[in-house]
């Protein structure tokens, strides 16, 4: 047997020893998913996984994961150091052979700083180890003993004496504003030095935490699990605690302050902004100990207790609400206990947002190196990482902040020490051009004079005007921007560490909370419009530079991966005008997770198309490191049928484009197919429009001839609203119909409901349209975006610059990518069926029924002629339903 062929047989044979992990009889769709993900992991691979809803997806990566990482990990967590000289070989620099004795040395070297760490992890783990070991009774008597000793060493520490009365350490923290200390900043020289009290902005570093040597990348070895909300984290733990591993493995889910804030007057703020501002203004009380009477630090911040925080956390698998609920018991600050449980972590649940930042990832003490990622629900994670580095300024903002700048310097120049004044000058004037690069484009737009001479900005307005448009674009990269803004000159580097090492962003909040009770001061003539103090200063707790320091951090990009985007309202009583940075690249800031991480594993229901992954996230990445799954559904064939319709009852074109927008005759087709569908179709049926304006007209034309009103005697119609707020109670009502006796009986067709959807809304993403909730998904037209977009039209641009066609396939595959999402929807488990129907003649072209997924491809019928497309469709989906209505008799 071959070397290759015996590695082959050691990695079955270590897959086949990980399925004992496995809760129930795995599916053979769940065993192909484990072994090919056992082999990404391995082969240190990117993998991309699509895994249908109802497959076990979340079952499937937690087992496969964790199998691998406790199968090549030491029983502290740290990677077996087979697994490391085989990294070693791997990725060394230098293809010579080191001599034996040079070799034997450095072994030596790493054995011993390995046992060093190791000694220390398990030190560490053993108050871990003896919380698993407690009885609830036992736990729970511990605990108060924690929480008690919280607040008397927080008491201690204002020079209190602790009396056993757990509300007075809530009294202590509930005034964040009766500080003694004003509102100047520190001297601040910008030579490169960061000043002492900078480490406020980080109360504690959490890769030092116990101790660990993590310079050369050497610690406990984890699985960063990535979602997009947090209800799908919380699913994924308790997931995991259905597993073995579930007693074993140390878990830590990190939030939001405004998740996990237990501070009574700071989790009332209704930001995360405000939350963050107020509560590093407690924390500076906490660190510099300036006023021990003082009521205005944090009581829960006490690093012993949030030691012992970490231990409790890491005990047993908790979900975010369980880490909250875990901090009121102790009296610890969950935000910071979470954090500070990060060093022993193996694995850290955590939403997109906080790793797809390199900002967020440094302030959290994330490291990446060696360790494994899974991005979950991952069809959009192109578009989060362009939100995420998105930044935004608008006219408001800039004459609120210039104000409240200007009337700081006023007050303080005289008393401002080193190169503050300098800096907070360079700031006013970044404002002030702000601001006239904004007020010029108005008065182009108004027809007023100007005395300049014409310029690119101008000259394209002056097109977009002939169109009288009430919202005016324009993009522009970033250099030509600075130079029309004259921005081009100052040193935004310096600017922006200034603004991070300096306190300015916080003492302005200060300043104006004090301002917001008075009227002194006033700005000198910008030609902006005059208000009150009261709504020109922002809110308490939130420093109004935030706004300004992300867009000047934006700048500093390279230029040729962004635009600013100038968009000019002209509205009545709305006159706002705004400058946006747009990330047109995204490739660039996920470089660095590529770099680091052992793998990187991209999962999700519907991951098709898959190339503008490779294209635009992964360019950088050769494609035999790039292993891409795609499985089947644990479903039978006779389980889904899927068809496209390219007539309607009488013959009519179905063809949902912008030169039929406004026909009336497809409209009434559309209904009339509706009509017949709720006929057969026992349960809900979800239609997906491609707008909300679409689908309003469509339906008032429905009432004007009475089909909205046929069509509810069949079955009763809801409509998605527009405010998520509202989504939910909707969804009830329209749960509750489906649900009805009748259906579940089947003793008659026409009852149930239908919900009419929006492509992108909250239905087609997240919502799970089980059996009655989803015997039929309609899906009307395809959904492309609008064509007019700007910052649309500007990244296919981008991309025809990269290679020639790729803007408009890139436009194909949102299209395609939304319709995958929305459709998905119909199948739940394995026992579910239901029909998928597309109603556009668009969807027989072959380049656009390959990018549906796989499972749903196979099940598609064969195109039907068009002059007998409806009446054979009908016929086919009348026997469908006849089946299914058999079996469950």
């Amino acid at each position: 047997m071959t070397d290759a062929a015996n590695d082959e047989q050691k990695a079955e044979n270590d897959f086949s020893a990980s399925l004992v992990s496995f809760p129930y009889e795995p599916y053979s769709i769940q065993l192909d998913f484990m072994r090919s993900l056992w082999q990404t992991i391995k082969k240190k691979h990117i993998g991309i996984y699509e895994s249908p809803t109802g497959t076990g997806k979340s079952m499937s990566l937690i087992c496969g994961s964790l199998s691998w990482l406790y199968k090549n990990t030491d029983s502290v967590g740290l990677l077996q150091e087979n697994d490391c000289c085989d990294e070693k070989g791997e990725t060394g620099l230098s293809g010579t052979e080191e001599p034996a004795w040079l070799a034997s040395y450095e072994h030596s070297n790493i054995s011993r700083h390995n046992e060093a760490i190791q000694s220390t992890i398990e030190t560490a783990l053993e108050p871990i180890r003896n919380i698993r070991q407690q009885s609830e009774e036992t736990l729970s008597k511990n605990k108060r003993k924690v929480s008690q000793l919280s607040v008397h060493k927080q008491l201690e520490s204002h020079g209190k004496r602790f009396k056993g009365d757990k509300t007075r350490c809530v009294r202590l923290s509930t005034d964040l504003s009766g500080r003694k200390n004003d509102d100047l900043v520190s001297s601040y020289n910008s030579d490169g030095s960061k000043r002492d009290d900078h480490c406020l902005a980080q109360p504690f570093g959490n890769a030092g935490a116990i101790g660990l040597g993590t310079e050369n990348g050497k610690g406990v070895m984890k699985i960063f699990y990535c979602s997009r909300t947090h209800s799908q984290i919380s699913q994924f733990v308790r997931e995991m605690q259905k597993t073995v591993f579930g007693k074993q493995v140390r878990v830590v889910t990190l939030g939001s302050r405004k998740l996990l804030c237990i501070h009574p007057r700071v989790s009332k703020l209704n930001s995360d902004i405000a939350m963050m501002e107020g509560c590093l203004d407690l924390l500076r009380h906490v660190k510099k100990r300036t006023d021990p009477s003082s009521a205005s630090s944090c009581a829960f911040y006490n690093p012993d207790a949030l030691d012992e925080y970490k231990n409790y956390a890491l005990a047993h698998l908790h979900d975010i609400e369980d880490l909250h609920q875990l901090g009121q018991e102790l009296a610890v600050c969950p935000y910071y206990g979470t954090r500070q449980s990060l060093d022993l972590a193996q694995v850290v649940a955590l939403p997109y947002t906080m790793i797809l930042s390199a900002q967020t990832r440094e302030s959290l003490g994330i490291d990446l190196k060696d360790n494994i990622i899974i991005f979950d629900e991952a069809h959009n994670i192109l578009e989060t990482v362009q939100d995420i580095h998105r930044a935004e300024i608008d006219s408001t903002n800039i004459v609120k902040t210039r104000r409240c700048l200007w009337r700081y310097l006023q007050k303080y120049e005289s008393r401002l020490k080193g190169q503050n004044s300098y800096y907070i000058n360079q700031l006013l004037a970044i404002l002030e051009r702000l601001g006239n690069f904004l007020r010029h484009i108005r008065k182009v737009i108004k027809g007023e004079p100007e005395t300049s001479k014409s310029n690119i900005v101008e000259r394209e307005l002056e097109r977009q005007l002939e169109g009288h448009s009430e919202v005016m674009h324009k993009m522009l990269r970033i250099g030509d921007f600075l130079c029309e803004a004259d921005l081009d000159h100052f040193n935004l580097f310096k600017l922006i560490r200034y603004l991070d090492q300096s306190d300015l962003p916080k003492k302005l909040i200060g300043f104006v909370e004090k301002l917001q009770t008075s009227k002194n001061g006033g700005l000198p003539n910008d030609g902006s419009t005059a208000e009150s103090d009261e709504t020109e200063l922002n809110s308490r707790h939130i420093s109004p530079l935030r706004t300004l320091q992300s867009f000047l951090q934006a700048l500093i990009n390279n230029s040729i991966d962004g635009r600013i985007l100038v968009k000019i309202t002209d509205v009545p009583f709305k006159n706002i005008s705004s400058l946006q940075y747009l990330l047109l690249n995204p490739s660039h800031h996920f470089e660095d997770i590529v770099k680091e991480a052992r793998a990187v594993i991209f999962a999700g229901g519907t991951m098709q198309p898959v190339q503008h992954l490779f294209d635009q996230l992964l360019p950088s990445v050769p494609r035999e490191k790039i292993d891409v799954f795609c499985c089947g559904h644990v479903i039978p064939p006779t389980n889904l049928m899927g068809l496209s319709l390219s007539t309607g009852p009488t013959r009519q074109i179905l063809e949902f484009n912008y030169a039929r927008r406004n026909s009336l005759e497809l409209f009434d087709e559309l209904g009339r197919i509706l009509f017949n569908f709720s006929k057969i179709v026992p349960g809900g049926i979800v239609v997906f429009f491609p707008s909300y304006k679409l689908e309003a007209t469509i339906v008032n034309r429905w009432r004007d001839t009475a089909q909205y009103q046929n069509l509810e005697k069949q079955k009763k119609i809801f409509r998605e609203p527009k405010r998520t707020d509202e989504s939910d109670r909707i969804l009830k009502q329209y749960s509750d119909v489906c649900k009805s006796k009748e259906i579940l009986g089947h003793s008659h067709c026409n009852s149930g409901a239908i919900l009419l959807s929006v492509v992108g809304g909250k239905m087609s993403e997240g919502i799970n349209f089980s059996d009655e909730l989803a015997r039929c998904v309609v899906m009307v037209g395809l959904p492309y975006p609008n064509a007019a977009d700007p910052e649309l039209l500007e990244k296919m641009a981008y991309l025809d610059t990269k290679r020639s066609g790729e803007g408009r396939k890139y436009y194909e595959t949102l299209c395609m990518k939304a319709v995958n999402q929305s459709i998905g929807r119909a199948i739940r488990h394995i026992s579910d069926y239901a029909s998928i129907v597309l109603l556009d003649q668009r969807y027989e072209n072959h380049l656009i029924r390959c990018q549906l997924p796989e499972w749903i491809q196979k099940r598609m019928l064969p195109a039907i002629q068009v002059s007998q497309s409806f009446g054979k469709a009908y016929s086919n989906l009348v026997q469908f339903y006849s089946s299914h209505r058999k079996r469950t008799r």
